[in-house]
């Protein structure tokens, strides 16, 4: 396969020729991130990463190179093939089409080749976009549709120039009148289809509209898989996936019925637990000033306090303490770095792969030293550290956990603390009937996020701490912070809101990714005897579109991962999230169920 060590972006990877150039990736054995309009991508396979989204926004853009970052590190291969199409006279043509049209083929193309030319690797890469024969000769109520390709030309030839430089390719192939279903709608909306399809094809040497080549696969020409007999877990199949479109009645295994907006299961959990802390009001001078009441702020209170306990130190929270992502995760208390360890090393400021390994090791003693601290204070978060086993479904993904681990070694870990396991010794810990082998982690425990929190906050007040709830920080002036109903002068001020910053910060960097959780029931006994996990370790594998889960102190699976990720310049618990963006784990859930008991 010429392509297997290949990562390629394709943009209107839906239908047509998108999906005749993804077809033909796989087959070369290239690792594939697709996006489209769609929220779901019924031709994608389960090695293939897909993200919905508007190509116009650059929110979404820049989100999208922060999750290819994430799960590839870099991007050798760009193909841009989305675009709009519109037919009018010129002055029949509504502005807002013009604009349409303009920005769907020529700008879109522009914001994904910002955003991703840093991605390619120093040996270069290439762009490839796809253009039209429209954009060189023009038509006739085809004018800013021509317009736009023509500027994909001199776009690409504009770029070609200055990438060449760092060894990047641009290219425009500008395929001819192809039978595609944008194509086969301007056909749609002619008086008499057939006799424009006649003409058209009348003015083609061949006499015929091109076809985009598609070779077959398994979701496209195979039955669907069945379902394995076993009870033992299973990866999920592409059709599986799509019968999980079916809507709440397939939801009856999980704790609770997936709503968006609402708190989490961690902490609705334990809401007659929760500790509840007073609004802030008046004025107050402090030593230290504390914005956000996650994991971030809390921890940076404790140090504080423990390095110097005659501080005044307070905790402004906009809702509860945590209610942003703290609270909201998969309860891993993990060593594994959330990142590109290689672009670690080139950010370090001269210190290199040296650097890199001293970050991971700080990973690795902040695990032990979260539980020393919880044993000292005496805080249950059900943590219990039994190590990650990464499960890899196929072959290509037990190549990545090969390639993974060389890096893991290369980046600081030891040989005991990332170990490559077998396919029996994998199922002898837990059985994944579908597993070709696996990695396993040694420094990660399985934590309750909430009850960290809430065990971390009790801790905080005992040592003079101020927790202030549905306090939101509305400016922050030099040593002054001003609130609705009040003001603080503070010597110094951490901001720890992580994805919530955008108000307080400005300009942001980063892009906040909101993903999607479920936890099931408790578990049978049966059930659990037959899936193993009795080491309680965490869960996690190697597919592009990754998941994470840890079996629960009481007996439940919590699982999360991508799923339909979303994209938000300022990190929100959207309320109007359907239940189509937990559906990718449902399918993945059913196959680490004994029986069927997702359907109730």
């Amino acid at each position: 396969m010429r392509l297997e060590k290949v990562t390629a972006l394709v943009t209107g990877a839906n239908s047509g020729i998108g999906q005749a150039v993804c077809s033909r990736f796989r087959r070369e054995g290239a690792r594939l991130l697709l996006t489209g309009r769609r929220e779901r991508l019924e031709s994608a396979e389960p090695e293939d990463l897909y993200v919905p989204g508007d190509l116009n926004d650059e929110a979404f853009v820049q989100s999208l190179a922060a999750e290819a970052a994430e799960a590839f590190g870099s991007v050798d291969v760009v193909v841009l093939n989305h675009g709009l199409q519109v037919s009018s006279s010129l002055t029949e043509m509504a502005y807002e089409d013009a604009k349409n049209v303009l920005h769907s083929n020529l700008l879109s193309s522009f914001l994904v080749m910002k955003h991703f030319a840093p991605l390619m690797p120093a040996a270069g890469g290439s762009f490839v976009l796809v253009g039209s024969r429209l954009g060189m000769v023009g038509k006739p109520e085809e004018v800013l549709y021509s317009a736009a390709k023509g500027g994909i030309i001199m776009l690409a030839k504009g770029a070609a120039i200055e990438w060449a430089p760092r060894n990047i390719r641009v290219n425009v192939v500008a395929p001819g009148l192809t039978a595609t279903p944008i194509i086969e709608a301007s056909f749609q909306r002619r008086p008499d289809p057939e006799a424009t399809r006649r003409q058209r094809e009348a003015q083609i040497p061949l006499q015929r509209l091109a076809t985009p080549r598609r070779s077959p696969t398994q979701s496209s020409s195979s039955p669907p898989r069945s379902r394995p007999t076993s009870p033992a877990l299973s990866s999920p199949s592409t059709a599986d996936t799509r019968r999980s479109e079916k809507p709440e009645g397939n939801m009856k295994a999980l704790a609770a019925t997936p709503r968006n907006g609402e708190l989490g299961f961690w902490m609705a959990g334990l809401a007659a637990q929760r500790p509840t802390y007073p609004c802030f009001t008046g004025q107050d001078s402090l030593d230290l000033a504390i914005i956000g009441g996650g994991f971030t702020g809390l921890w940076a209170a404790y140090f504080a306090k423990k390095i110097e306990p005659s501080l005044s130190v307070a905790v402004f929270e906009a809702e509860q303490v945590g209610y942003g992502a703290s609270g909201r995760n998969g309860g891993w208390l993990s060593a594994m770095p959330a990142g590109n360890r290689a672009k670690f090393a080139r950010a370090s400021g001269g210190g290199g792969i040296e650097a890199s390994r001293a970050l991971q090791q700080e990973f690795v003693r902040g695990v032990d030293a979260v539980l020393d601290i919880l044993k000292a204070e005496g805080i249950d978060a059900d943590q219990h550290k039994a190590g990650a086993l990464v499960a890899a479904h196929t072959e290509a993904g037990l190549s990545r956990l090969v390639a993974r681990r060389e890096a893991d070694l290369k980046y600081g870990l030891a040989d005991d603390e990332s170990q490559l396991i077998d396919r029996d010794e994998f199922q002898s810990q837990i059985n994944i009937s579908t597993v070709h082998g696996g990695l396993f982690y040694k420094h990660c425990a399985r934590i309750h996020p909430a009850k960290l929190v809430y065990g971390l906050a009790n801790t905080l007040t005992s040592m003079g701490v101020q927790i202030y709830e549905g306090s939101r920080i509305e400016r922050v002036e030099g040593k002054s912070l001003t609130l609705a109903n009040g003001r603080v002068t503070t010597a110094k001020t951490f901001i720890c809101t992580e994805g919530y910053s955008g108000p307080l910060l400005g300009k942001r960097t980063v892009i906040p990714i909101n993903s999607s959780m479920i936890v099931t029931k408790p578990l049978s006994d049966e059930a659990w005897q037959q899936i193993g996990w009795n080491g309680l370790q965490c869960l996690n594998d190697s597919a592009h579109t990754f998941i994470y889960a840890q079996r629960t102190a009481d007996g439940r699976i919590a699982m999360g991962g991508r799923g339909v990720p979303t994209a938000t310049p300022q990190a929100q618990a959207a309320t109007d999230r359907p239940p189509l963006h937990h559906r990718p784990h449902l399918a993945q859930a059913r196959h680490l169920l004994p029986g069927d008991p997702l359907r109730g």
